[in-house]
């Protein structure tokens, strides 16, 4: 897939974005990356459009975060949502992996989502 856009929003506490910034300018150095601490302002900032991609925290997401980024898949379906878990197999993110439209990636695989930097 192939987007124009060069920003990206990544949601998550202050201390874990400190950490995943870097690592994530180093994934994709072609993308601006903008950090938000809660979901309701990153959805509003994303259906602007400009955005290649969202990484959710879904650690520290809060409950019904999904239905947040529902608002991104309709508004700007050409944005990539990933859903970022330390363990995707826990039980709490059984209603990320069921769905279709998002990707529960882990941090081994978050690279692979993101794809190689452009």
């Amino acid at each position: 897939m192939s987007h124009s856009s060069s920003g990206a929003i990544l949601v998550t506490t202050v201390d874990r974005g400190a950490t995943l910034l870097p690592a994530l300018a180093r994934l994709q150095p072609r993308l601006q990356w903008q950090l938000y601490t809660s979901v309701a302002p990153a959805v509003f900032k994303a259906c602007g459009g400009g955005f290649d991609t969202v990484v959710v925290d879904g650690d520290h997401a809060g409950d019904g975060f999904e239905q947040w980024l529902l608002q991104i898949a309709r508004c700007v379906p050409s944005t990539r949502l990933l859903v970022l878990a330390r363990d995707p197999r826990d039980a709490r993110h059984a209603a990320v992996a069921a769905c279709g439209w998002l990707r529960l990636v882990g941090s081994g695989t978050l690279q692979d989502a993101l794809g190689a930097p452009a």
